[in-house]
């Protein structure tokens, strides 16, 4: 862990994003308080790394890319599995001003997600050339009340995600439409595809956002991962659907 924090401090960038990343996968695990420490200074040289539009010599996770007579960024970013919303932010750059000629910084996704329901979080990876996952950053969750958020492997299922959505209660049949500000499900959705584990065959979960901030870190949702309403608009651009994986873990 020193020297990974150590090639931070000397600027060598990707070295220790690389390295401090092997260490959250590692076998025996970190304390976890210095798992929290590693993922907070590379979630912070993320800002620069992913989330700028500036681009590192040698980052094998982005790549430049000139954009073409007729190109647009929703046709763009599929290709490299991610969403065309993602490449907006890291651009700074509406997709309706896009400029041939112009260069753009591309993420080679697609990103992936693990849920640890024992720390109420979700890590965001990138995959690395040599196959390793690289850290990206952390978001605080809630889960499901009486532990009923299936672990296992699960698919951001194609073409369900949707902003502004509205929400039917299942147990109680009260519906909320898409404007309501007491949706409880705010105003992004993400609907899940059970694919191994406790996970498999599991319908109508997902993940959403809330209406309820203390309801995050604990178990109150009627299974489904749920976000505060910054965090949920993030994960929304990372996780493409058909192609981003959530791991729930304990």
């Amino acid at each position: 862990m020193a020297q990974g924090m150590r090639l931070i401090e000397e600027g060598k960038l990707l070295e220790g994003r690389a390295m401090l990343s092997r260490l959250l996968t590692a076998h025996p695990p970190l304390s976890r308080a210095d798992e929290q420490q590693v993922r907070d200074v590379v979630a912070s040289v993320n800002d620069d790394l992913v989330f700028s539009p500036k681009i590192t010599p040698g980052d094998p996770l982005v790549e430049r890319y000139v954009v073409q007579s007729g190109d647009l960024l929703a046709r763009i970013a599929p290709r490299y599995k991610v969403t065309y919303q993602l490449l907006e932010q890291i651009n700074a750059t509406p997709a309706r001003n896009l400029q041939a000629g112009k260069p753009i910084k591309l993420v080679k996704g697609p990103f992936f997600a693990v849920v640890s329901k024992s720390q109420f979080r979700m890590d965001i990876y990138l995959t690395g050339p040599d196959g390793l996952p690289v850290y990206i950053r952390s978001f605080p969750v809630g889960l499901g009340e009486n532990d009923y958020t299936p672990t296992g492997t699960w698919l951001i299922k194609k073409g369900s995600k949707t902003v502004n959505p509205d929400w039917r209660n299942p147990n109680t049949g009260e519906y909320f439409a898409a404007n309501d500000p007491k949706n409880p499900i705010g105003e992004y959705w993400l609907a899940l595809e059970g694919l191994e584990g406790d996970a498999l065959g599991k319908q109508g979960f997902g993940i959403h956002g809330t209406i309820d901030p203390d309801s995050i870190g604990r178990q109150m949702s009627l299974g489904c991962i749920r976000l505060n309403p910054p965090d949920i608009e993030q994960v929304f651009k990372l996780l493409m659907d058909g192609e981003s994986k959530v791991y729930v873990v304990r």
